[in-house]
């Protein structure tokens, strides 16, 4: 797998979000919605144990997970490449993750990485 890490845009939008819970201001959404794309080779495996799948899409699933090293549970949601049928649908996914990136709320869940692997 290729890890996806945050840009500093994204990272620095998760800090004012931990700071706006405790009273300061909250970060421009356009300063949220940068999303870039790293590759590294990592393992999936070795950073999370899937518990379980919590749902289906058009494009792929959504797992439950441990990450191990922070103790926390997480979503990993995969997309499937062989779905994803034209440039729109590329389109779609990719709007997806730029508007995901962009929510700060508490009920929310907040996306922290990206991997890509050959499927």
């Amino acid at each position: 797998y290729n890890e996806i890490p945050l840009p500093r845009e994204l990272q620095l939008a998760m800090e004012r979000e931990q700071s706006t819970e405790r009273g300061a201001s909250s970060p421009a959404p356009e300063e949220r919605a940068q999303v870039k794309t790293h590759h590294h080779k990592h393992s999936l495996g070795r950073r999370f144990e899937v518990l379980e799948t919590l749902g289906r899409g058009t494009y792929g699933k959504v797992k439950l997970a441990l990450e191990r090293q922070r103790g926390k549970t997480v979503a990993i949601k995969s997309i499937r490449k062989d779905r994803l049928r034209d440039d729109l649908d590329r389109a779609h996914i990719q709007r997806e993750i730029e508007i995901t990136a962009s929510l700060v709320h508490p009920n929310i869940i907040q996306r922290r990485r990206g991997f890509r692997n050959s499927s």
